[in-house]
């Protein structure tokens, strides 16, 4: 079985799509609420709001490591509405915790950019109407800059000394030697 936990909003869940296994509900705040394409460029702003989500989704932060230190619960599927912000946060600090280098975490966030040129482009196809105003601010709202993680990093480091600092203040730092088994293990071939 997969464990799909789903960090959309409940709003976000209503407009879909809904996942065809049973999944876990572990929200994070939309980070692109309330913000302008414009102001989604300035890689300083994006790293405050993903520094924002990861305080005040500390709870589910929380909850998705106690899950990762279950054996039962792989494999793993952590997933929001495009895949970049709050996965990408996600993901950046998992991956960190486990020992990998802050450039391969910078270059994995940035790759998720290439996937949501595909999501802006059947947004596209799919509203016809707002295409137009989706092509003027899809690709601010959709774009991965380095810089972006690159900062949010840093000012995690700065705010709790590391990583492992965030999840300790989270009273989850025990699951720390799980993940590191757990995510270090190659994946299965066949």
């Amino acid at each position: 079985m997969t464990t799909v936990i789903d960090l959309r909003s409940d709003e976000e869940r209503r407009q879909g799509p809904s996942y065809a296994v049973p999944n876990i509900h572990l929200p994070l705040e939309n980070p692109q609420r309330g913000i302008s394409p414009d102001e989604w460029t300035d890689a300083a702003r994006v790293a405050a709001r993903y520094f924002d989500l990861l305080m005040t989704g500390s709870d589910s932060v929380a909850e998705i490591l106690a899950i990762l230190t279950d054996p039962a619960a792989y494999p793993v599927v952590i997933g929001c509405s495009s895949g970049k912000d709050r996965t990408g946060i996600v993901a950046a600090l998992l991956l960190g915790l486990v020992g990998v280098s802050d450039d391969a975490v910078v270059a994995d966030y940035a790759m998720s950019g290439l996937g949501c040129v595909r999501i802006l482009d059947a947004l596209c196809a799919r509203d016809g109407g707002s295409a137009a105003a989706l092509r003027r601010s899809g690709p601010a709202l959709l774009s991965a800059q380095p810089a972006s993680m690159h900062l949010l990093l840093d000012r995690m480091r700065a705010k709790f000394g590391s990583l492992e600092g965030y999840v300790d203040e989270l009273e989850m730092g025990s699951a720390i030697p799980y993940l590191r088994v757990a995510l270090s293990r190659p994946a299965c071939a066949g």
